[in-house]
């Protein structure tokens, strides 16, 4: 599998260690079949408040410059990640727009039928500045999603507008 499901996920908590007189911090790292991540937690002393830092420490021995270089470095190293990641999956819209929509989806799925009219209409406004990827997540309970993604996926590997064909016909007739 190219996502590791949650249940192969394996958090590991590590201390709380005190970060001033009302909060504590603590690193969660996530182990997957991709690899290792770190998110740093904030808790209240009081465990009524959760805070999540999106970004690391910020090193304050750089300067303006080196920071920004810094960031611009990482967001290419996150872009050619996304990129890699979304490599050969149905897309819609400007492949190379700054903004990408990764959509997780079941053909069988009522919701998701709901949401492909919204991507429809953000791609009908602004097909030049989204890319949009479609990811086959097919349910466990919804009994033709499955073979409706694998008849889909290789539609598309026969001709891509095939896979929007089928695509556009799963959902308009579930």
């Amino acid at each position: 599998a190219k996502y590791p499901s949650l249940g192969t996920l394996e958090p590991v908590f590590g201390d709380f260690e005190k970060l001033g007189a009302d909060t504590d911090v603590l690193t969660m790292t996530i182990r997957s079949p991709r690899g290792e991540s770190k998110q740093m937690l904030i808790v209240s002393v009081d465990n009524t408040k959760l805070y999540i830092a999106m970004e690391g420490p910020l090193d304050v021995s750089k300067n303006a410059e080196q920071l920004s270089a810094d960031k611009k470095k990482e967001s290419a190293e996150r872009v050619a990640e996304l990129d890699a990641a979304v490599e050969g999956l149905p897309m819609r819209g400007n492949p190379d727009a700054k903004v990408t929509i990764v959509e997780f989806s079941d053909f069988q799925c009522p919701y998701c039928s709901r949401g492909a009219a919204s991507v429809d209409e953000v791609l009908e406004k602004h097909s030049d500045k989204v890319r949009f990827v479609f990811m086959y997540y097919p349910l466990p309970f919804h009994p033709w999603a499955k073979p409706a993604s694998i008849a889909a996926i290789c539609a598309g590997n026969q001709k891509p507008e095939a896979f929007w064909t089928l695509h556009d016909a799963y959902f308009a007739n579930q």
